[in-house]
């Protein structure tokens, strides 16, 4: 049983407030009701008085209801009655979505897997179909292996859903596939043809030797970050050349469920 004073929000989030008072404090109803419409109630009403209390109706929605109930097992006690509740329908991800970031420096911050999420929700433009998870980038660091770390990231299965590119042709038949069996050249699938940091082998992971731009916190001319090619096919999509990470005309890969 809510207390004297409490406010609770049901399903809706219509704010409600049980009052345990008798009838000789109905004085105190209307600095409930002024204490309901500033947070946001909308017709609040009293309803069914009786010996038993009080109870306020509050119309945010035109079906909830609080109400005296005392037939209802519990002496002195409201029943809650609302309209039925319904669970929110969760779309299924069916695809993996892959497009270009803006034009960008290497400089993440560092190279852990939140740093790489923050940096491609500011730097990833509107991807070619909508997306159901957030976005994160094809990239490897010295501690995170993009072939591993984007499904786990998206939570994603790595080898059942296909990846389509931003025309939405399927290019692999699903993630791990992406690496090695990639089936098409995806600057002819709505990819500019560019220079791609990935910090990546072939393979899509990090494998101690590769240069990434110290760990994606530097943009000196001294030193150099791996890259694929979007004009590549199979093994220089991920994995092309060194370029130097003062270079601010090279794209990352986005990467997002949908």
């Amino acid at each position: 049983m809510q207390q004297l004073g409490d406010f609770i929000a049901d399903t809706d989030g219509d704010l409600c407030r049980w009052e345990r008072a008798s009838q000789q404090r109905w004085g105190r109803l209307r600095h409930i009701v002024t204490g309901m419409r500033r947070f946001g109630a909308r017709d609040v009403r009293v309803l069914y008085p009786s010996g038993h209390g009080l109870a306020v109706r509050v119309t945010n929605a035109p079906t909830v209801v609080i109400a005296d109930a005392p037939t209802a097992g519990r002496a002195g006690g409201f029943a809650k009655t609302t309209k039925p509740s319904t669970s929110p329908t969760l779309t299924p991800v069916t695809r993996m979505l892959i497009w270009q970031s803006a034009q960008s420096l290497p400089n993440l911050a560092g190279g852990s897997q939140s740093n790489i999420a923050s940096f491609a929700s500011t730097h990833c433009p509107t991807p070619p179909a909508r997306c159901i998870t957030p976005n994160t980038l094809l990239l490897c660091s010295n501690d995170v292996n993009a072939s591993t770390a984007v499904p786990a990231y998206l939570g994603i299965s790595a080898t059942s859903l296909p990846v389509l590119a931003p025309d939405l042709t399927t290019v692999a038949s699903n993630w791990n596939n992406l690496f090695g069996t990639l089936t098409e050249v995806l600057s002819l699938h709505g990819m500019v043809g560019n220079r791609m940091w990935t910090g990546c082998t072939a393979a899509g992971v990090t494998d101690g030797s590769l240069l990434n731009c110290d760990d994606w916190t530097s943009t000196a001319s001294s030193a150099y970050g791996e890259t694929g090619y979007t004009g590549g096919s199979t093994n220089s999509a991920f994995f092309y050349v060194g370029s130097l990470c003062s270079d601010a005309t090279l794209q990352f890969y986005c990467v997002c469920g949908a």
